[in-house]
């Protein structure tokens, strides 16, 4: 538990500034999955790692990426569920960070599939 923490701290300082940021945003496909997961761990771990994302999410580059990996929807999931209690704040600022582009508005609304379409709203 210890590692994790320190791991994503050092992420989420990276994450600061705009050279770390630069600097991430070639490993947005490496990084994106493990932070997400840790978005429901212990608010000591949860915390950073959403600060992580959002951060992540300025850059388009990661933007894009994160939009492909479901992300709104998986931001959508977590405040359903309640599972990333404590960081609602965060997620809502993922989710404002992603919506940003066309692209990302259409995720959250599920565009794309007929059945559930703007089910998270």
């Amino acid at each position: 538990m210890q590692v994790r923490k320190h791991a994503v701290e050092l992420v989420q300082g990276l994450t600061g500034s705009p050279d770390g940021i630069a600097q991430l945003a070639s490993k947005c496909d490496a990084l994106v999955p493990p932070l997400l997961r840790l978005a429901t761990a212990d608010p000591a771990i949860a915390r950073p790692a959403l600060t992580s994302l959002v951060n992540l999410a300025q850059e388009p580059a990661c933007q894009d990426k994160m939009i492909a990996m479901s992300t709104p929807a998986r931001c959508m999931d977590y405040l359903k569920e309640g599972s990333a209690a404590g960081s609602e704040d965060l997620i809502i600022m993922l989710l404002s960070n992603l919506t940003a582009a066309e692209d990302g508005a259409a995720a959250l609304l599920q565009l794309d599939k007929p059945n559930v379409e703007g089910l998270n709203l």
